[in-house]
This record gives C-alpha cells, sequence and structure tokens, in this order.
C-alpha cells in the first residue's frame, strides 16, 4: 500500500509542484512491512512458542489498518489524476498567454515604428514647410505695404489702376497662400492627433501586459499553496500502525481528517476579483486621461474644425472598445481557471 502511495505521489509532473519538497515528503514516509509478511514473521513466532493462532484482537487490527490504507490509496490516486488534468490545463493556458503577449509585443513594436515615423515627418517634411510659407507670407505683406505707400504717392490714373491690379494679385496671391498653410496646420494637428492615439494605446497594451504577468504570478502561487496543502493532508490522513495497534477502536474512529485545503483560495480568488473591479474601473477612464503626451486634446479640440473633432471620436472609440474587448476576453480566461483551482481545492477526499 505504501509503495503504491509513494508511486501516485512520483506521478506529479515536477514542473508544477515543488519537486524538492515532494522528494523530501517522499523520503520521510517510512517503509513497511505487507501484513503478510507481517502474519508470517508472528505464525513463525508462536510457532516457536507453542501456540498455533494470532490473537483476534490483532487480525482485527491489521484488516482495519489495510482497509483505511486502501482507502487513502484510492482518495490520493483520484486527487492525482485531478490535479494531473488541471496542470496540463494550466499548461495549455500559459502557452495561449505567451502566445498572446508576442502577439502583443509584436503590434506595440509596429505602434511604435508607426509613432517614430510620424516624429520624423513632422522635423522633415511639415515643420520646415511651415517656415517657408511664413516667409513667404511675410515677403508679401512687406510688398503688399510698398505697393500701398507707391499707390498713395502715384497720381496717374493709369498708375493706379496697374497698382490696384497688382494688389489684387497680391491680396489673392495672398489668401491662397493663407488657406494652403490651414491645411497644413490642420494636417499637422491631425497628425498630433493620431501621435496621441498611438501613444495612448502603446500604454493600454503595457498595462495589460503586466496585468496578465500578475495574473499568471497568483495562478503559480494558488497552484503550488493547493499542491503543498494536498501533500500535507495526504500524509496527516494516513494513521501510524504502532498507534492504531495500542490505541482502542473507539479513539481512532473518533478522529477526523484534516480538510483546510480551501480556506487559502477563498481569499486569493476573491482578492484577486476585488483586483479586477479596479482594473476594470480604470479602463473605462476617458481617453484625455492617459499618459500619452504632452498636448492637451480638449484645447486641440477647440481650434479643430468639425472634422477633426469626429476623427477624433472616432479615436476615442476605437481605443475604448478594444481596451474593453481585450480585458474582457483575458480577464474570462483567468477566471474560468481560478474556478476550476477551486473545484479542484474543494473536491472531498
Amino acid at each position: 500500500m505504501v509503495a503504491d502511495m509513494q508511486h501516485a505521489l512520483k506521478r506529479i509532473p515536477p514542473e508544477v509542484a515543488s519537486t524538492v519538497h515532494l522528494q523530501q515528503a517522499i523520503e520521510m514516509f517510512p517503509l513497511r512491512k505487507s501484513s503478510s509478511s507481517e502474519n508470517n514473521l508472528k505464525k513463525f513466532d508462536t510457532a516457536t512458542v507453542g501456540t498455533q493462532t494470532l490473537p483476534n484482537t490483532e487480525k482485527e487490527d491489521n484488516l482495519r489498518l489495510q482497509k483505511i490504507m486502501e482507502e487513502s490509496t484510492i482518495k490520493l490516486e483520484d486527487s492525482c489524476k485531478q490535479m494531473e488534468k488541471l496542470c496540463t490545463k494550466l499548461k495549455e493556458e500559459k502557452d495561449s498567454l505567451e502566445r498572446s503577449l508576442a502577439e502583443e509585443r509584436r503590434i506595440v513594436q509596429g505602434l511604435e515604428k508607426k509613432v517614430w515615423d510620424l516624429e520624423v515627418q513632422k522635423k522633415e517634411i511639415l515643420e520646415p514647410k511651415i517656415m517657408i510659407l511664413e516667409e513667404e507670407k511675410s515677403k508679401l505683406e512687406r510688398s503688399l505695404d510698398d505697393l500701398a505707400k507707391k499707390a498713395e504717392t502715384l497720381i496717374s490714373v493709369r498708375e493706379k489702376e496697374e497698382f490696384k491690379n497688382q494688389l489684387t494679385e497680391a491680396r489673392n496671391s495672398n489668401f491662397c497662400l493663407e488657406q494652403e498653410l490651414c491645411k497644413v496646420k490642420h494636417q499637422l494637428r491631425l497628425n498630433t492627433i493620431e501621435k496621441e492615439k498611438y501613444i495612448a494605446i502603446l500604454s493600454v497594451r503595457d498595462k495589460q501586459i503586466n496585468e496578465i504577468r500578475n495574473e499568471m504570478t497568483q495562478l503559480q502561487e494558488v497552484v503550488n499553496q493547493q499542491l503543498m496543502e494536498l501533500h500535507n493532508n495526504a500524509f496527516h490522513s494516513i494513521p501510524n500502525s504502532d498507534n492504531a495497534a495500542s490505541c482502542p477502536p473507539d479513539a481512532n474512529a473518533d478522529k477526523k481528517p484534516v480538510n483546510g485545503i480551501g480556506d487559502s483560495t477563498i481569499s486569493t480568488i476573491y482578492s484577486n476579483d476585488e483586483q479586477q473591479q479596479h482594473y476594470s474601473s480604470k479602463s473605462n477612464h476617458s481617453f484625455r486621461d492617459l499618459p500619452s503626451g504632452d498636448i492637451d486634446l480638449s484645447v486641440v479640440l477647440q481650434d479643430l474644425p468639425d472634422s477633426g473633432s469626429l476623427k477624433l471620436d472616432a479615436f476615442k472609440d476605437d481605443i475604448d472598445v478594444e481596451k474593453i474587448d481585450s480585458h474582457s476576453s483575458i480577464r474570462s480566461m483567468v477566471s474560468e481557471i481560478k474556478r476550476a483551482a477551486y473545484v479542484v481545492a474543494n473536491t472531498p477526499r
């Protein structure tokens, strides 16, 4: 019986259980002889004395001890099978989470590259173009002032008409340049808003990655704690043959097995639920509250036309929907793993 129990304990995979503690616990098990060998030795001893039969009390104690060992072995084998299934499921969940983390890292790298391209475009293309247009605008304004002064000094009607035509052309060209300057500024604002969007998405991805790491660490701690409690309860539930032989049957019948596996896991699960509510409330914050950059979106929205505000609202909606979907999928997966661990921990043995 003891050998079968040791074999069942060795079937637990080493990547989930603590191998060192498990081996130490197995080595602490005392090696016992089978009941048949003990009966043969006792028969041999009684044969030398002159008696041929064992006392009835020793037979009953041996049968009772054998029955208790068989029941403990069956319960321990069932618990080991359940833990093997749970370990397999947790390993699959861990692989899927690692794949999702790799995909998130790839997306983050792509977003960082886009942000860098927008920065380069802003520095190398838009800002020099704005400076050139402003210089041309200042030159045209100076030429307009010169033409106005010349028009005041000229007396001839013909010269006045020519200067008026030149002034009209200069005003038209100035108006066109102002329109082009407004378009460039509008494009710059849109690029700034898009940059804010990508920075906000990067911050959300970083938070999700940290949350997934914390959840994986907590799950590993819960599984290790439940395995250690399972081994400790299994060791305490096995009675000692010497004590069983010396104690009366009533005293052995009043003993109850220790069952304290679910106590520590309940508080852990409740604390994890509170953390989930806290993260879900944080995910509902507005887009402006995110640490996305050095520009306030409310000021930008006041200066933008209606089309810019509509694009900003679309960006905010996309970010909120993406955050909610990602949070709900990851947290539902983690909640299912916790519920499975809790059910296995509270299963009667």
